[in-house]
């Protein structure tokens, strides 16, 4: 099981999707939150979001997911609902980027030196972002309710800040969690450094050694 540590006691949760509640002081602050694997090592590049019925709407924020050295650049985005996203070729050869997503479908070739069409983002929810040229290309953007979420660093760390006081629903997720339907809650009052220890690991897979060397590739 995976769990959640405010101080000392643990509070155990179901995996992989993780929903715990916190509540937060009487006046605005941030929130610190540490996200480990199960076999202790940090949790990198883990989205976290403080949930509650005030935190949402939509906004007009602008943010970039490019394809640099045949990736997706950043490989996981998240924005909150409403962000406009930009999806510029940094590379010397072409792209045909897309994703077939309920939240959001389109598809843009993309040429060295052309800009991409910017893509709104009305829906909340999870995209997913393929490339036809190249088969091993993946990218996902996460469309947040909430303007209170962060990403977890190299320490699986994160701090979110300005959150007013109140109840919030602690949403933690990453591409390589699984069993995203389970969920479970559990009230605390965060005052330092909470600890989500997941039910597995979520480490990237080792690089695929792909023989890149083509001009037109």
């Amino acid at each position: 099981m995976s769990k959640v540590t405010p101080f000392s006691p643990w509070h155990r949760l179901m995996p992989m999707l993780i929903f715990a509640m916190i509540l937060l002081p009487q006046a605005s602050g941030a929130v610190s939150l540490e996200v480990k694997q199960k076999n202790g090592d940090p949790a990198v590049g883990v989205v976290v979001l403080l949930n509650n019925e005030a935190a949402t709407g939509a906004n007009t924020s602008k943010a970039e997911m490019g394809q640099r050295e045949r990736q997706f650049d950043p490989h996981v985005l998240v924005v909150q609902k409403g962000s406009t996203v930009s999806f510029p070729n940094y590379d010397d050869i072409k792209h045909h980027i897309y994703s077939f997503s309920s939240v959001k479908t389109f598809e843009q070739e993309l040429y060295e030196g052309t800009e991409s069409t910017p893509v709104t983002f009305e829906k909340a929810g999870i995209v997913e972002l393929g490339c036809n040229v190249h088969d091993w290309m993946l990218g996902y953007i996460y469309i947040a309710e909430t303007p209170f979420f962060g990403m977890t660093d190299e320490q699986g760390q994160v701090n979110i800040g300005n959150a007013p006081a109140g109840d919030y629903e602690v949403t933690v997720w990453h591409p390589r969690m699984e069993n995203v339907s389970h969920r479970f809650t559990a009230h605390t009052r965060i005052a330092q450094t909470a600890l989500i220890t997941l039910d597995s690991n979520v480490a990237e897979a080792a690089e695929t050694d792909f023989d890149l060397d083509f001009d037109d590739y």
